[in-house]
């Protein structure tokens, strides 16, 4: 590949541009999710999963999950990676491998902290090693 500070400059932008609108997506699903705790679905959208105060959703809840505060947010993939001092391949790798839930909307995916905590800490296990 040509690497030429145009070219290099070009990947850094495109780098940018998918991150914003990574941001944008989650910051609208967000927003999607807060008012679905409230009570109110977006158009055209069915209930398909149900909260224990009898309250519907829009998303399906899986076997196990609680709902989230709305106020909680999401984060990228970046965002996930860094926090666990890990690089974006392992997170894709472990996503793939089931071991951190997320959300994908399109080609975008988020995640909610709260949730990655509480799916790792059922999962794995702390190993001590005393050398």
């Amino acid at each position: 590949m040509n690497n030429t500070p145009e070219s290099e400059q070009l990947q850094k932008a495109l780098a940018e541009l998918a991150t914003t609108m990574t941001r944008i997506v989650c910051t609208r699903v967000d927003q999607a999710v807060a008012e679905i705790m409230v009570g109110k679905l977006p158009d055209g959208a069915k209930a398909v999963g149900h909260f224990p105060n009898g309250m519907s959703s829009a998303l399906p809840m899986t076997m196990g999950s609680r709902p989230t505060t709305a106020e909680e947010g999401f984060i990228t993939k970046a965002d996930v990676a860094q926090r666990l001092g890990k690089t974006l391949r392992t997170v894709d790798n472990w996503m793939n491998r089931g071991l951190l839930p997320y959300y994908k909307i399109g080609r975008s995916v988020c995640f909610r902290w709260s949730e990655v905590q509480s799916h790792l800490a059922q999962t794995t296990r702390v190993s001590r090693y005393y050398g």
